[in-house]
């Protein structure tokens, strides 16, 4: 699998297996070259001691999406966005993970690179603490 085009093989994967080997080495790729924002967000995630998952895909039987950082015991995902995503096709993509995760009811943050980088570890957690807070009320 030539994985530089991966929208290809996603497209041409007809079944759950398939879909999940192109998204395991779509996962394997992002793994192995993180932005700067996704490696501050690392250091930070693990200062806090907050247990994640970098680059973790979610599966049904029609869709799968990779995102940053999943953070299992809370149920929040959190995507750290370059300016990649000011583009008004990817902010129509990510509108639509947005509703997906949500409906596997994970709540989500999205933090530009700029803030990923500069926020301190309060600054996150505190993110973090409120926007679980505003789910729960």
């Amino acid at each position: 699998m030539n994985i530089d085009n991966i929208d290809y093989y996603k497209r041409r994967a007809k079944t759950l297996k398939e879909r999940k080997d192109v998204a395991k080495a779509r996962e394997e790729v992002l793994r192995s070259c993180p932005t700067l924002g996704e490696l501050a967000m690392i250091k930070k995630l693990e200062k806090l001691r907050y247990e994640f998952v970098f680059q973790k895909a979610f599966f049904n039987d029609f869709y799968f999406c990779i995102v940053d950082f999943f953070l299992p015991k809370l149920n929040l995902v959190i995507e750290v966005d370059g300016g990649y995503h000011r583009r008004k096709d990817r902010k129509e993509k990510d509108a639509g993970r947005m509703k997906y995760l949500g409906r596997l009811g994970l709540k989500v943050i999205r933090v530009t690179n700029t803030q990923a980088k500069q926020w301190g570890t309060l600054r996150l957690k505190a993110y973090i603490e409120k926007t679980l807070r505003i789910d729960c009320i």
